[in-house]
Protein backbone atom coordinates (compact mmCIF):
# COMPACT_ATOMS: atom_id res chain seq x y z
CA UNK A 1 0.00 0.00 0.00
CA UNK A 2 1.37 3.42 -0.97
CA UNK A 3 2.21 5.81 1.87
CA UNK A 4 0.64 9.26 2.08
CA UNK A 5 4.02 10.97 1.67
CA UNK A 6 4.44 9.24 -1.68
CA UNK A 7 1.62 11.26 -3.23
CA UNK A 8 2.60 13.15 -6.41
CA UNK A 9 3.71 16.72 -5.66
CA UNK A 10 0.99 18.20 -7.85
CA UNK A 11 -1.65 16.80 -5.46
CA UNK A 12 -0.17 18.40 -2.35
CA UNK A 13 -1.24 21.95 -3.18
CA UNK A 14 -5.02 21.27 -3.49
CA UNK A 15 -4.84 19.14 -0.33
CA UNK A 16 -3.00 21.71 1.78
CA UNK A 17 -4.69 24.88 0.49
CA UNK A 18 -7.95 24.67 2.54
CA UNK A 19 -6.19 23.74 5.81
CA UNK A 20 -6.13 26.20 8.76
CA UNK A 21 -2.90 27.88 9.75
CA UNK A 22 -2.26 25.57 12.73
CA UNK A 23 -2.40 22.52 10.45
CA UNK A 24 -0.18 24.14 7.84
CA UNK A 25 2.49 24.75 10.48
CA UNK A 26 2.57 21.01 11.22
CA UNK A 27 2.61 20.15 7.52
CA UNK A 28 5.58 22.44 6.93
CA UNK A 29 7.64 20.35 9.36
CA UNK A 30 6.99 16.97 7.69
CA UNK A 31 9.81 17.14 5.13
CA UNK A 32 11.37 19.49 2.61
CA UNK A 33 8.84 18.70 -0.08
CA UNK A 34 5.86 19.47 2.17
CA UNK A 35 7.61 22.55 3.52
CA UNK A 36 8.01 23.91 -0.02
CA UNK A 37 4.23 23.75 -0.48
CA UNK A 38 3.02 24.64 3.04
CA UNK A 39 5.25 27.66 3.78
CA UNK A 40 3.97 29.82 0.87
CA UNK A 41 0.40 29.07 2.02
CA UNK A 42 1.28 30.31 5.52
CA UNK A 43 2.29 33.64 4.02
CA UNK A 44 -0.87 34.10 1.96
CA UNK A 45 -2.15 36.44 4.66
CA UNK A 46 0.11 38.31 7.08
CA UNK A 47 -1.44 40.44 9.81
CA UNK A 48 -0.52 42.59 12.80
CA UNK A 49 -3.32 43.51 15.20
CA UNK A 50 -3.12 46.00 18.05
CA UNK A 51 -4.12 43.41 20.65
CA UNK A 52 -1.17 41.16 19.81
CA UNK A 53 1.88 41.15 22.03
CA UNK A 54 4.64 43.45 20.77
CA UNK A 55 2.40 44.42 17.88
CA UNK A 56 4.13 47.74 17.22
CA UNK A 57 7.57 46.24 16.71
CA UNK A 58 6.19 43.16 14.94
CA UNK A 59 4.78 45.40 12.23
CA UNK A 60 8.19 46.89 11.49
CA UNK A 61 9.83 43.44 11.59
CA UNK A 62 7.24 42.17 9.12
CA UNK A 63 7.90 45.00 6.67
CA UNK A 64 11.68 44.53 7.02
CA UNK A 65 11.30 40.88 6.11
CA UNK A 66 9.21 41.72 3.05
CA UNK A 67 11.70 44.40 2.02
CA UNK A 68 14.73 42.13 2.34
CA UNK A 69 13.33 38.81 1.12
CA UNK A 70 11.60 39.21 -2.21
CA UNK A 71 10.88 35.47 -2.49
CA UNK A 72 8.77 35.66 0.69
CA UNK A 73 7.03 38.87 -0.40
CA UNK A 74 5.86 37.15 -3.58
CA UNK A 75 3.83 34.69 -1.51
CA UNK A 76 1.79 37.40 0.20
CA UNK A 77 -1.71 38.05 -1.12
CA UNK A 78 -3.18 39.92 1.84
CA UNK A 79 -1.65 42.30 4.40
CA UNK A 80 -3.51 43.60 7.45
CA UNK A 81 -1.58 46.12 9.58
CA UNK A 82 -3.63 47.69 12.39
CA UNK A 83 -0.80 48.78 14.66
CA UNK A 84 2.60 50.27 14.04
CA UNK A 85 5.81 51.33 15.72
CA UNK A 86 5.65 54.98 16.79
CA UNK A 87 8.90 55.34 18.69
CA UNK A 88 10.16 57.87 16.17
CA UNK A 89 7.66 60.35 17.54
CA UNK A 90 10.30 61.16 20.14
CA UNK A 91 12.55 64.09 19.32
CA UNK A 92 15.74 62.01 19.28
CA UNK A 93 16.58 60.98 15.70
CA UNK A 94 12.95 61.52 14.79
CA UNK A 95 13.35 62.41 11.13
CA UNK A 96 16.03 59.83 10.25
CA UNK A 97 14.26 56.95 11.98
CA UNK A 98 10.87 57.83 10.55
CA UNK A 99 12.21 58.09 6.99
CA UNK A 100 14.02 54.76 7.32
CA UNK A 101 10.97 52.93 8.64
CA UNK A 102 8.61 54.34 6.02
CA UNK A 103 11.14 53.59 3.25
CA UNK A 104 11.27 49.99 4.49
CA UNK A 105 7.46 49.80 4.43
CA UNK A 106 7.29 51.16 0.89
CA UNK A 107 9.92 48.70 -0.34
CA UNK A 108 8.26 45.79 1.43
CA UNK A 109 4.89 46.56 -0.15
CA UNK A 110 6.46 47.08 -3.57
CA UNK A 111 7.98 43.58 -3.35
CA UNK A 112 4.53 42.01 -2.78
CA UNK A 113 3.83 41.78 -6.51
CA UNK A 114 0.95 39.33 -5.97
CA UNK A 115 -0.78 41.39 -3.28
CA UNK A 116 -4.57 41.50 -3.68
CA UNK A 117 -5.69 43.17 -0.43
CA UNK A 118 -3.98 45.73 1.81
CA UNK A 119 -5.27 47.08 5.13
CA UNK A 120 -3.13 49.94 6.45
CA UNK A 121 -5.32 51.23 9.27
CA UNK A 122 -2.61 53.04 11.20
CA UNK A 123 -2.88 56.65 12.34
CA UNK A 124 -0.17 58.86 10.78
CA UNK A 125 1.56 55.93 9.03
CA UNK A 126 0.42 56.49 5.45
CA UNK A 127 3.00 58.22 3.26
CA UNK A 128 3.22 59.19 -0.39
CA UNK A 129 6.01 56.59 -0.76
CA UNK A 130 3.63 53.87 0.39
CA UNK A 131 0.92 55.08 -1.99
CA UNK A 132 3.39 54.98 -4.90
CA UNK A 133 4.36 51.43 -3.93
CA UNK A 134 0.71 50.36 -3.78
CA UNK A 135 0.07 51.93 -7.18
CA UNK A 136 2.72 49.64 -8.70
CA UNK A 137 0.93 46.42 -7.67
CA UNK A 138 -1.07 45.12 -10.65
CA UNK A 139 -3.20 42.63 -8.69
CA UNK A 140 -4.23 44.92 -5.84
CA UNK A 141 -8.02 44.96 -5.65
CA UNK A 142 -8.83 45.99 -2.05
CA UNK A 143 -7.41 48.93 -0.10
CA UNK A 144 -8.30 49.97 3.46
CA UNK A 145 -6.42 52.99 4.79
CA UNK A 146 -6.50 55.50 7.60
CA UNK A 147 -6.76 58.68 5.54
CA UNK A 148 -6.09 61.08 8.39
CA UNK A 149 -3.87 63.88 7.02
CA UNK A 150 -0.34 64.76 8.00
CA UNK A 151 2.06 62.28 6.43
CA UNK A 152 0.95 62.09 2.78
CA UNK A 153 -0.26 64.28 -0.05
CA UNK A 154 -3.99 63.67 -0.69
CA UNK A 155 -3.41 64.05 -4.45
CA UNK A 156 -1.20 60.93 -4.35
CA UNK A 157 -4.28 58.83 -3.56
CA UNK A 158 -5.21 59.11 -7.23
CA UNK A 159 -2.15 57.02 -8.14
CA UNK A 160 -3.83 53.90 -6.71
CA UNK A 161 -6.47 53.46 -9.37
CA UNK A 162 -6.50 49.70 -10.02
CA UNK A 163 -8.52 48.87 -6.90
CA UNK A 164 -12.17 47.77 -6.84
CA UNK A 165 -12.79 47.98 -3.08
CA UNK A 166 -11.98 51.05 -0.98
CA UNK A 167 -12.29 51.81 2.74
CA UNK A 168 -11.42 55.27 4.02
CA UNK A 169 -11.15 55.87 7.76
CA UNK A 170 -11.09 59.39 9.22
CA UNK A 171 -10.76 61.24 5.90
CA UNK A 172 -10.42 65.03 6.16
CA UNK A 173 -11.76 67.63 3.76
CA UNK A 174 -8.71 67.39 1.49
CA UNK A 175 -9.14 63.61 1.10
CA UNK A 176 -12.86 63.98 0.42
CA UNK A 177 -12.18 66.68 -2.18
CA UNK A 178 -9.78 64.30 -3.96
CA UNK A 179 -12.26 61.40 -3.81
CA UNK A 180 -14.23 62.56 -6.88
CA UNK A 181 -11.07 62.76 -9.02
CA UNK A 182 -9.95 59.43 -7.58
CA UNK A 183 -13.19 57.66 -8.56
CA UNK A 184 -12.99 59.24 -12.03
CA UNK A 185 -9.46 57.85 -12.44
CA UNK A 186 -10.62 54.39 -11.33
CA UNK A 187 -13.37 54.36 -13.94
CA UNK A 188 -10.91 55.38 -16.67
CA UNK A 189 -8.43 52.74 -15.51
CA UNK A 190 -11.15 50.09 -15.55
CA UNK A 191 -12.62 50.98 -18.93
CA UNK A 192 -12.95 48.13 -21.37
CA UNK A 193 -12.18 49.87 -24.66
CA UNK A 194 -13.73 47.13 -26.78
CA UNK A 195 -17.04 47.06 -24.90
CA UNK A 196 -17.01 50.71 -23.89
CA UNK A 197 -18.04 49.97 -20.30
CA UNK A 198 -16.82 51.54 -17.07
CA UNK A 199 -15.89 49.23 -14.22
CA UNK A 200 -15.22 51.50 -11.23
CA UNK A 201 -15.53 50.62 -7.55
CA UNK A 202 -17.48 47.59 -6.37
CA UNK A 203 -17.16 48.38 -2.64
CA UNK A 204 -16.98 51.73 -0.84
CA UNK A 205 -16.67 52.19 2.93
CA UNK A 206 -16.29 55.60 4.57
CA UNK A 207 -15.84 55.80 8.34
CA UNK A 208 -15.69 59.37 9.63
CA UNK A 209 -15.75 60.92 13.07
CA UNK A 210 -18.87 62.29 14.68
CA UNK A 211 -17.57 65.82 14.02
CA UNK A 212 -16.76 65.19 10.34
CA UNK A 213 -19.42 66.88 8.22
CA UNK A 214 -17.63 66.62 4.88
CA UNK A 215 -19.73 63.69 3.64
CA UNK A 216 -23.26 64.94 2.96
CA UNK A 217 -25.93 64.89 0.27
CA UNK A 218 -23.96 67.27 -1.93
CA UNK A 219 -20.83 65.13 -1.92
CA UNK A 220 -22.73 61.84 -2.30
CA UNK A 221 -24.67 63.23 -5.27
CA UNK A 222 -21.41 64.17 -6.99
CA UNK A 223 -19.97 60.71 -6.38
CA UNK A 224 -23.08 58.81 -7.55
CA UNK A 225 -22.32 58.80 -11.33
CA UNK A 226 -19.03 56.99 -10.62
CA UNK A 227 -20.55 54.38 -8.31
CA UNK A 228 -22.94 52.65 -10.70
CA UNK A 229 -21.09 49.33 -10.32
CA UNK A 230 -21.25 49.41 -6.53
CA UNK A 231 -22.15 46.18 -4.72
CA UNK A 232 -21.30 47.26 -1.18
CA UNK A 233 -21.80 50.66 0.51
CA UNK A 234 -20.83 51.44 4.11
CA UNK A 235 -21.28 54.85 5.74
CA UNK A 236 -20.44 55.06 9.44
CA UNK A 237 -20.27 58.06 11.76
CA UNK A 238 -21.09 60.47 8.92
CA UNK A 239 -23.50 62.89 10.68
CA UNK A 240 -24.29 64.85 7.53
CA UNK A 241 -25.14 61.90 5.28
CA UNK A 242 -28.92 61.62 4.94
CA UNK A 243 -31.39 59.52 2.94
CA UNK A 244 -31.32 61.91 -0.01
CA UNK A 245 -27.62 61.38 -0.72
CA UNK A 246 -27.82 57.63 -0.05
CA UNK A 247 -30.81 57.28 -2.37
CA UNK A 248 -28.92 59.10 -5.15
CA UNK A 249 -26.20 56.46 -5.00
CA UNK A 250 -28.49 53.45 -4.60
CA UNK A 251 -30.70 54.54 -7.48
CA UNK A 252 -27.81 53.99 -9.90
CA UNK A 253 -26.71 50.61 -8.52
CA UNK A 254 -29.85 49.18 -6.90
CA UNK A 255 -29.81 46.01 -9.00
CA UNK A 256 -26.21 45.29 -7.99
CA UNK A 257 -26.26 46.26 -4.30
CA UNK A 258 -25.55 43.28 -2.03
CA UNK A 259 -24.25 44.85 1.19
CA UNK A 260 -25.62 48.07 2.74
CA UNK A 261 -24.41 49.52 6.05
CA UNK A 262 -25.71 52.85 7.40
CA UNK A 263 -24.55 53.37 10.99
CA UNK A 264 -24.79 56.52 13.03
CA UNK A 265 -25.36 58.87 10.12
CA UNK A 266 -27.57 61.98 9.94
CA UNK A 267 -30.29 62.36 12.62
CA UNK A 268 -32.53 63.46 9.74
CA UNK A 269 -32.07 60.13 7.94
CA UNK A 270 -35.49 58.76 6.96
CA UNK A 271 -35.46 55.05 6.13
CA UNK A 272 -39.10 55.14 5.03
CA UNK A 273 -38.30 57.78 2.40
CA UNK A 274 -35.30 55.73 1.26
CA UNK A 275 -37.33 52.54 0.97
CA UNK A 276 -40.18 54.13 -1.00
CA UNK A 277 -39.91 52.99 -4.58
CA UNK A 278 -36.42 51.46 -4.11
CA UNK A 279 -35.92 47.80 -4.99
CA UNK A 280 -32.80 45.89 -3.96
CA UNK A 281 -33.21 42.44 -5.52
CA UNK A 282 -29.66 41.29 -4.63
CA UNK A 283 -29.30 42.73 -1.14
CA UNK A 284 -27.87 40.09 1.22
CA UNK A 285 -26.56 42.09 4.17
CA UNK A 286 -28.20 45.08 5.88
CA UNK A 287 -26.75 47.00 8.85
CA UNK A 288 -28.67 49.92 10.38
CA UNK A 289 -28.71 52.13 13.46
CA UNK A 290 -32.16 53.08 14.70
CA UNK A 291 -32.73 56.84 14.70
CA UNK A 292 -33.01 58.82 17.90
CA UNK A 293 -36.36 60.19 19.14
CA UNK A 294 -38.82 61.50 18.15
CA UNK A 295 -38.66 59.15 15.13
CA UNK A 296 -41.28 56.35 15.65
CA UNK A 297 -39.52 52.97 15.93
CA UNK A 298 -42.42 51.09 14.32
CA UNK A 299 -42.14 53.18 11.15
CA UNK A 300 -38.46 52.27 11.00
CA UNK A 301 -39.15 48.53 11.36
CA UNK A 302 -41.87 48.68 8.71
CA UNK A 303 -39.40 50.44 6.40
CA UNK A 304 -36.91 47.58 6.88
CA UNK A 305 -39.52 45.11 5.69
CA UNK A 306 -40.35 47.32 2.74
CA UNK A 307 -36.71 47.88 1.78
CA UNK A 308 -35.92 44.15 1.86
CA UNK A 309 -39.20 42.91 0.39
CA UNK A 310 -37.53 41.57 -2.76
CA UNK A 311 -34.11 40.87 -1.25
CA UNK A 312 -32.49 37.47 -0.53
CA UNK A 313 -31.45 38.75 2.91
CA UNK A 314 -28.85 36.60 4.68
CA UNK A 315 -27.55 39.01 7.38
CA UNK A 316 -29.34 41.67 9.43
CA UNK A 317 -27.61 43.86 12.00
CA UNK A 318 -29.56 46.41 14.07
CA UNK A 319 -28.28 48.68 16.81
CA UNK A 320 -29.71 51.40 18.99
CA UNK A 321 -27.84 54.68 19.31
CA UNK A 322 -26.28 55.24 22.73
CA UNK A 323 -28.51 58.22 23.53
CA UNK A 324 -31.63 56.18 22.78
CA UNK A 325 -30.93 52.90 24.49
CA UNK A 326 -32.14 51.28 27.66
CA UNK A 327 -28.59 51.68 28.96
CA UNK A 328 -28.57 55.47 28.69
CA UNK A 329 -31.14 57.41 30.69
CA UNK A 330 -33.73 54.90 31.72
CA UNK A 331 -35.86 52.39 29.80
CA UNK A 332 -36.39 52.72 26.08
CA UNK A 333 -39.93 53.17 24.73
CA UNK A 334 -41.94 49.98 24.88
CA UNK A 335 -42.25 49.79 21.08
CA UNK A 336 -38.49 50.22 20.59
CA UNK A 337 -37.39 46.60 20.70
CA UNK A 338 -36.52 43.68 18.49
CA UNK A 339 -39.98 42.27 19.04
CA UNK A 340 -41.42 38.85 18.34
CA UNK A 341 -44.01 40.36 15.97
CA UNK A 342 -41.26 41.98 13.88
CA UNK A 343 -39.31 38.71 13.86
CA UNK A 344 -42.38 36.87 12.52
CA UNK A 345 -42.83 39.44 9.75
CA UNK A 346 -39.13 39.23 8.93
CA UNK A 347 -39.17 35.44 8.89
CA UNK A 348 -42.14 35.28 6.52
CA UNK A 349 -39.92 36.93 3.91
CA UNK A 350 -36.44 35.63 4.71
CA UNK A 351 -36.66 32.44 6.78
CA UNK A 352 -34.97 30.38 4.07
CA UNK A 353 -32.08 32.79 3.53
CA UNK A 354 -31.25 34.36 6.93
CA UNK A 355 -27.90 33.20 8.31
CA UNK A 356 -26.78 36.07 10.60
CA UNK A 357 -28.66 38.16 13.17
CA UNK A 358 -26.85 40.85 15.17
CA UNK A 359 -28.69 42.99 17.72
CA UNK A 360 -26.74 45.63 19.68
CA UNK A 361 -28.28 47.62 22.58
CA UNK A 362 -31.77 47.08 21.19
CA UNK A 363 -34.02 45.39 23.81
CA UNK A 364 -34.66 41.80 22.72
CA UNK A 365 -37.23 39.74 24.67
CA UNK A 366 -36.68 36.03 24.96
CA UNK A 367 -39.86 35.40 22.97
CA UNK A 368 -38.23 37.06 19.96
CA UNK A 369 -35.25 34.71 20.23
CA UNK A 370 -37.57 31.72 20.43
CA UNK A 371 -39.53 32.87 17.37
CA UNK A 372 -36.30 33.51 15.50
CA UNK A 373 -35.01 30.01 16.23
CA UNK A 374 -38.34 28.45 15.32
CA UNK A 375 -38.70 30.26 11.99
CA UNK A 376 -35.04 30.55 10.91
CA UNK A 377 -33.35 27.19 11.57
CA UNK A 378 -30.48 27.94 9.18
CA UNK A 379 -28.98 30.66 11.41
CA UNK A 380 -25.20 30.45 11.74
CA UNK A 381 -24.41 33.67 13.65
CA UNK A 382 -26.49 35.01 16.55
CA UNK A 383 -25.47 38.11 18.55
CA UNK A 384 -28.08 39.39 21.00
CA UNK A 385 -28.16 41.59 24.13
CA UNK A 386 -27.50 39.71 27.34
CA UNK A 387 -30.47 40.72 29.48
CA UNK A 388 -32.34 39.00 32.27
CA UNK A 389 -33.00 35.81 30.33
CA UNK A 390 -34.58 32.64 31.56
CA UNK A 391 -31.45 30.61 30.85
CA UNK A 392 -33.13 27.17 30.53
CA UNK A 393 -35.57 28.67 27.99
CA UNK A 394 -32.73 30.34 26.12
CA UNK A 395 -30.76 27.09 26.06
CA UNK A 396 -33.75 25.26 24.61
CA UNK A 397 -34.33 27.98 22.01
CA UNK A 398 -30.78 27.83 20.66
CA UNK A 399 -30.30 24.09 21.13
CA UNK A 400 -28.88 21.79 18.49
CA UNK A 401 -32.39 20.73 17.58
CA UNK A 402 -33.54 24.31 16.95
CA UNK A 403 -30.39 25.75 15.34
CA UNK A 404 -28.37 22.84 13.93
CA UNK A 405 -25.99 25.09 11.95
CA UNK A 406 -25.12 27.70 14.61
CA UNK A 407 -21.40 28.58 14.50
CA UNK A 408 -21.09 31.79 16.55
CA UNK A 409 -23.08 32.88 19.60
CA UNK A 410 -22.47 36.12 21.50
CA UNK A 411 -24.26 37.87 24.32
CA UNK A 412 -23.56 41.58 23.89
CA UNK A 413 -23.51 44.17 26.65
CA UNK A 414 -23.19 47.95 27.01
CA UNK A 415 -19.52 48.88 26.80
CA UNK A 416 -19.23 52.27 28.46
CA UNK A 417 -18.17 51.82 32.13
CA UNK A 418 -20.32 54.79 33.13
CA UNK A 419 -23.33 53.18 31.48
CA UNK A 420 -22.53 49.86 33.10
CA UNK A 421 -22.96 51.46 36.55
CA UNK A 422 -26.71 51.79 36.15
CA UNK A 423 -27.34 48.29 34.82
CA UNK A 424 -28.68 45.60 37.14
CA UNK A 425 -27.40 42.45 35.41
CA UNK A 426 -23.95 40.92 35.83
CA UNK A 427 -21.70 39.47 33.19
CA UNK A 428 -22.46 35.88 32.30
CA UNK A 429 -20.24 33.51 34.33
CA UNK A 430 -18.02 31.15 32.36
CA UNK A 431 -19.96 28.14 33.63
CA UNK A 432 -23.15 29.59 32.12
CA UNK A 433 -21.47 30.05 28.75
CA UNK A 434 -20.22 26.48 28.87
CA UNK A 435 -23.72 25.21 29.65
CA UNK A 436 -25.09 27.15 26.68
CA UNK A 437 -22.35 25.77 24.43
CA UNK A 438 -23.22 22.21 25.49
CA UNK A 439 -26.83 22.66 24.43
CA UNK A 440 -25.84 24.08 21.05
CA UNK A 441 -25.04 22.19 17.88
CA UNK A 442 -21.62 20.60 17.40
CA UNK A 443 -21.09 23.20 14.67
CA UNK A 444 -20.62 25.94 17.33
CA UNK A 445 -17.04 27.20 17.11
CA UNK A 446 -17.09 30.44 19.14
CA UNK A 447 -19.13 31.75 22.05
CA UNK A 448 -18.74 35.11 23.78
CA UNK A 449 -20.13 37.72 26.14
CA UNK A 450 -19.44 41.43 26.53
CA UNK A 451 -15.98 41.80 24.90
CA UNK A 452 -14.63 38.28 25.47
CA UNK A 453 -14.77 35.42 22.98
CA UNK A 454 -13.90 31.77 23.61
CA UNK A 455 -13.17 28.94 21.22
CA UNK A 456 -15.49 25.99 21.75
CA UNK A 457 -13.54 22.72 21.90
CA UNK A 458 -15.17 19.31 22.23
CA UNK A 459 -13.08 16.57 23.81
CA UNK A 460 -13.86 12.88 23.75
CA UNK A 461 -13.07 10.76 26.79
CA UNK A 462 -12.15 7.22 25.71
CA UNK A 463 -12.84 5.65 29.11
CA UNK A 464 -16.36 7.02 29.49
CA UNK A 465 -17.07 7.35 25.76
CA UNK A 466 -18.46 10.84 26.35
CA UNK A 467 -17.74 14.25 24.85
CA UNK A 468 -17.32 17.33 27.01
CA UNK A 469 -17.26 20.99 26.01
CA UNK A 470 -14.27 23.12 26.96
CA UNK A 471 -13.92 26.87 26.38
CA UNK A 472 -10.38 27.75 25.36
CA UNK A 473 -8.27 30.54 23.86
CA UNK A 474 -10.01 33.51 25.42
CA UNK A 475 -9.68 36.60 23.23
CA UNK A 476 -10.56 40.16 24.18
CA UNK A 477 -12.19 42.12 21.35
CA UNK A 478 -10.41 45.48 20.97
CA UNK A 479 -12.26 48.65 21.85
CA UNK A 480 -12.51 49.70 18.23
CA UNK A 481 -14.48 46.58 17.35
CA UNK A 482 -16.92 46.48 20.25
CA UNK A 483 -19.53 48.54 18.44
CA UNK A 484 -19.26 46.22 15.45
CA UNK A 485 -19.24 42.69 16.85
CA UNK A 486 -20.15 41.13 13.52
CA UNK A 487 -17.18 42.88 11.91
CA UNK A 488 -14.95 41.55 14.70
CA UNK A 489 -16.15 38.00 14.20
CA UNK A 490 -15.72 38.22 10.43
CA UNK A 491 -12.23 39.71 10.74
CA UNK A 492 -10.77 37.77 13.65
CA UNK A 493 -12.63 34.45 13.23
CA UNK A 494 -13.72 34.14 9.56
Amino acid sequence: MAAFHSLPSELLLPILTPLPESSLVRCASVNRNWNAFATPLLYRRVAVYRWQRYAKTRAVSLMQTLAQRTEVARWVKRIDVLDFYDGFENELRQEEEQDAVFQCCAQGLANCVNLESCTWQVHNALTSQILIALASLPRLQRLEINAHPGTYEPADLIRVRQIRALRLTMPDKAAIDVLLRWLTAMCVEGTDEERGTEIGLHELKIICQSTNYYIGSKQLTKLAPYLTQLKSLHLRDCPNADHIGVYTILRGCSFRMEDLCLERISPDFDLKELATGLKLPRLKSLTLTLPAPPSPPQVFFDAILELTAESPLTALSLSLSANHSLYAYGPAPSDCEFSASFVRSLARRHAQTLREIVIIRLPTPLEAVEVLAAYCPKLEVLIIPGEEFDWPRLGEAISAKSLPFLRKLHMSFPIDPLIRLITTHELIPLSRLRDLAETCSSTLKHIGEFHEVYEVVRRWDRETDTTSVVLEQRTVIPEGYRTGLLEAYRTMWP
